[in-house]
């Protein structure tokens, strides 16, 4: 192996979900490598925590995995992109991102993840967050479900997924 890679991932679930999906063990696997893992959650967004401020997962970074060296964050965004009247809409998608760009790029640089060799996107809103914000050597998408059998899912993240589909690298 050459030197360590910084890979950002962007994912649905939180890390400490119940429920762990391949994406959970690649990044296990990666920082066993000697690689430099970042985990981008979902999102946390405005109204859950005025409705639920203590219910909310921490805005902090976490340090995570079997060693404790996997970092991992959930962005905040004013208005939750959900399956729900009025927030399924593109619109909503796109007014997030640029409240978002400043605080990934700072949270990113305080963990020293200024360079990014590999962004790992995959079915998640925090991808769609990401693709404008950071730049990365490689943009590898992975699509892992059909979203729209998911009712969580908003109607128009297909929209968004081709978005990721055509301008990832992989």
């Amino acid at each position: 192996m050459g030197h360590p890679l910084n890979i950002v991932m962007c994912e649905p679930l939180t890390w400490d979900s119940t429920t762990k999906v391949g994406s959970h063990h690649y990044a296990e696997q990666l920082a066993a490598m000697g690689h430099r893992v970042f985990w981008i959650s979902h999102d946390i967004h405005l109204p859950s925590l005025l409705r639920n401020p203590g219910s909310s997962p921490s805005r902090e970074v976490q340090r995570v995995g079997i060693h404790h060296d996997i970092l991992s964050w959930h962005p905040l965004v004013p208005l939750p992109f959900r399956n729900k009247p009025l927030l399924d809409t593109p619109l909503v998608a796109k007014l997030n991102r640029p409240f978002c760009r400043s605080t990934i790029r700072r949270v990113l640089k305080e963990h020293n993840f200024e360079t990014i060799d590999i962004l790992w996107l995959s079915q998640g809103y925090s991808s769609y967050l990401a693709l404008d914000t950071l730049n990365a050597t490689t943009t590898f998408f992975r699509m892992s479900d059909n979203a729209r059998a998911f009712r969580e899912f908003p109607k128009t993240y297909a929209i968004l997924e081709r978005e990721l589909m055509k301008r990832a690298d992989v």
